[in-house]
């Protein structure tokens, strides 16, 4: 079943949208639909470590996002205003002070702060998958400020496309048991954030890729205090796979053309 959905995915992704510029790059694709384990990719290492049990009280977001009637796109940011993109209200949709980001962690004797990711998406084969198009973090003096596709303040302090366009694939399946569960960890090396503002900003977006597009209930992101006792495997000092070996784990050359949010006319 996995190895059928693997093949559907890689024929779609070497289509060239008809949209698309001959000009314009294809992105760079980290592929953790089957799993990776601390890989370097896009200035950050990104892992796939379930974390059991993570219900309320341990896993506790502070934004979720959630695509709007039948678009398969979604994107926002934590605010404590009205959001003005994808972004559910609710408590689990708030500022977060940069000083309470106290989820650091050691990788290889460098420090991390550790974001965990939560997929909402339909455990039916041709819905599970979902593309992480664009994560970045960004810094304010106040935690209710709003911005429309993007983080609310720049310069950023994390942005997964700098320097290229990246896109990283997930696949509910690899974990399932819907939300509240942890399907991603995001490392961010905490000299990203050394003079930060006050508030803490975290914008993403999901869905660009072909055949991954968002179809479920909410995505969320969350963090914990690395004091806390947990059952996960975050944050293991195990070896960091350099990204030119990316290569290795796309496998069958995942150098795909697709359209971006903005590569195609609405």
């Amino acid at each position: 079943m996995r190895l059928r959905r693997s093949l559907a995915l890689i024929a779609a992704v070497v289509v060239t949208p008809l949209c698309m510029s001959s000009a314009e790059a294809a992105p760079i694709v980290l592929d953790c639909t089957g799993g990776c384990t601390q890989v370097s990719f896009g200035g950050a290492i990104w892992s796939t470590t379930s974390l059991q049990p993570s219900g309320t009280g341990v896993f506790k977001p502070f934004v979720r996002i959630q695509a709007n009637g039948t678009e398969t796109t979604e994107d926002g940011h934590n605010t404590d205003a009205n959001g003005v993109n994808d972004e559910k209200g609710g408590i689990w949709t708030h500022s977060v002070k940069t000083a309470n980001l106290d989820n650091v962690t050691d990788i290889n004797s460098v420090r991390y702060h550790e974001f965990m990711l939560d997929l909402g998406e339909p455990a039916e084969v041709d819905k599970s998958l979902l593309s992480l198009d664009t994560l970045k973090l960004c810094s304010a003096s106040t935690g209710n400020l709003t911005q429309l596709n993007d983080c609310p303040t720049s310069p950023y302090h994390y942005d997964l496309d700098a320097g290229a366009d990246r896109a990283v694939l997930l696949d509910y399946n690899l974990f399932g048991g819907g939300n509240g569960n942890s399907d991603l960890f995001v490392y961010i090396p905490i000299s990203a954030l050394l003079g930060a503002s006050e508030y803490f900003y975290l914008y993403s977006a999901f869905g660009y890729q072909p055949a991954s597009g968002a179809d479920g209930t909410f995505e969320e992101w969350a963090f914990q205090s690395r004091h806390a006792t947990t059952t996960g495997g975050s944050g293991a000092t195990t070896g960091v796979v350099p990204e030119p070996a990316l290569l290795l784990l796309l496998g069958l050359g995942l150098t795909l053309a697709a359209s971006r949010r903005r590569s195609c006319p609405p």
